[in-house]
C-alpha cells in the first residue's frame, strides 16, 4: 500500500492529503504547460516509482513521516507507539 493510501484508510482525508500537496498538479498537461510558459523548452514528464520496503514495520514507517506535514498527527495517532 503507497503512503498516501495507507494514510487515507486510517486518518481524516485532509490530514492524509497533506503529504501529496508538495508533489501534487493538475496534470501532466498543465505540469508541461506551466514549465514552457516559464520559458522551458523539450520538457519530458516521468512518474517513477519505487517500492517501499518498511523492515522495521509500523514504527519505520512513522518515522519516514518525521519530516512531513502529517508528522504531528501521526506521532500522537494511538497506534504510533
Amino acid at each position: 500500500m503507497r503512503p498516501h493510501a495507507a494514510l487515507r484508510a486510517t486518518m481524516p482525508s485532509e490530514l492524509a492529503d497533506l503529504i501529496v500537496a508538495p508533489f501534487s498538479w493538475p496534470s501532466g498537461s498543465a505540469l508541461k504547460a506551466a514549465a514552457e510558459d516559464a520559458g522551458f523548452r523539450e520538457i519530458r514528464l516521468k512518474t517513477p516509482s519505487l517500492p517501499m520496503v518498511l523492515e522495521d514495520g509500523l514504527e519505520q514507517a512513522v518515522r519516514a513521516f518525521a519530516a512531513t506535514p502529517v508528522h504531528a498527527a501521526i506521532a500522537t495517532a494511538p497506534w504510533a507507539g
